[in-house]
This record gives C-alpha cells, sequence and structure tokens, in this order.
C-alpha cells in the first residue's frame, strides 16, 4: 500500500499531503449508514402510526441519536474526501485540512520552535501483535509541546520529522 505522505518540492518550501483514508473509514461509514437508516425507519413507524404525544417523546428522544449519526457520517465523508496539507518554509509552517471543513488553518512561526519530537507508543492488540503509533510534536520555546500528526509508519513519521526540523533549523529530538 502506499503511503499517506506526499512530499513535493517547491522552492524554498516543501508541500506535504497527508491522505486521512484508512481502514476504519469504510468501518465509520457503514457503521454511519446502517444508524442513520434505523433511525429514518424508526421515524417512519412512530410518524405513521404514533399519537402526538408518542410523536413528541420520539421527538425529544432522537435528538441525540440523530445528532450521533449525522456526526459519524460527516466524520466517515471527511475521513473520505480529506487530507492534511502542510507547507512547510524557513517563514511559516501552516496546516489546512480539506476539502470538507475541519477548523480553520493553523499557522506555526519556527522562530517560536525549539525542537520536532518523535514519540512512539505501542498498542497491543494481542499478546502477538503490536501496533505502533508516531506522535510528531512540535515544542515550543516555552516548553509546551503541540501534537501537530500521528503516524502509523515509522518511515514516514521520520522523514517528515527530519523534513521539519531541515526547513526550519531546530533540532530532531527522539
Amino acid at each position: 500500500m502506499a503511503g499517506k505522505l506526499h512530499f513535493a518540492e517547491k522552492g524554498e518550501s516543501m508541500e506535504i499531503r497527508y491522505r486521512w483514508f484508512g481502514a476504519g473509514t469504510v468501518t465509520l461509514l457503514v457503521f454511519a449508514l446502517a444508524w442513520n437508516a434505523f433511525i429514518v425507519g424508526f421515524a417512519f413507524v412512530i410518524l405513521a402510526e404514533g399519537t402526538p404525544p408518542q410523536i413528541l417523546q420520539f421527538v425529544l428522544f432522537s435528538l441525540l441519536f440523530v445528532a450521533i449519526g449525522l456526526a459519524s457520517l460527516y466524520a466517515a465523508i471527511a475521513y473520505l474526501r480529506n487530507s492534511t496539507f502542510i507547507r512547510i518554509s524557513s517563514d511559516a509552517i501552516t496546516v489546512r485540512h480539506g476539502p470538507v471543513y475541519w477548523g480553520k488553518p493553523v499557522v506555526y512561526d519556527p522562530a517560536d520552535l525549539a525542537a520536532v519530537l518523535l514519540r512512539e507508543r505501542v498498542y497491543w492488540k494481542n499478546q502477538a501483535k503490536k501496533r505502533y503509533v508516531y506522535k510528531l510534536l512540535l515544542q515550543m520555546e516555552g516548553g509546551a509541546e503541540k501534537i501537530f500528526l500521528r503516524l502509523e509508519e515509522p518511515g514516514e513519521a521520520k522523514r517528515l520529522g527530519e523534513t521539519l526540523a531541515d526547513y526550519t533549523g531546530v533540532p530532531l529530538r527522539r
């Protein structure tokens, strides 16, 4: 399987695209569709055969379930379509997500960075199988650490960390 990170050098800067799509995306999409289908089907039964007090109770009771269904569907669509776009230069590190809205772009000033940190975390699936997650953090001058990106491929995490360190002039620490 091809990696989720795609690097492109653009003059004095580096542009990196991180695809969100993964195995969990299909699971989330199936869950969201099944959840929303159940809610819609249940709503048709109550609205067609229920009395006004039952309909009012259903509407009030189902608001939370409708919110869960819509939020999970929105997240599934975002994971299907979205990428994180990172632009690194000596002037700024810009991070934005799209095309489905997922928050405002974030801009970091490389002058505020003390180091790029690469951390490895092990999750045990069972006794024979481990799952590794690599977390890239930006350590600010005051000591605060901000999560930059989580990756599952060690080579991609290392390359992104090295790229951040090279373009910003700060050290990469493990």
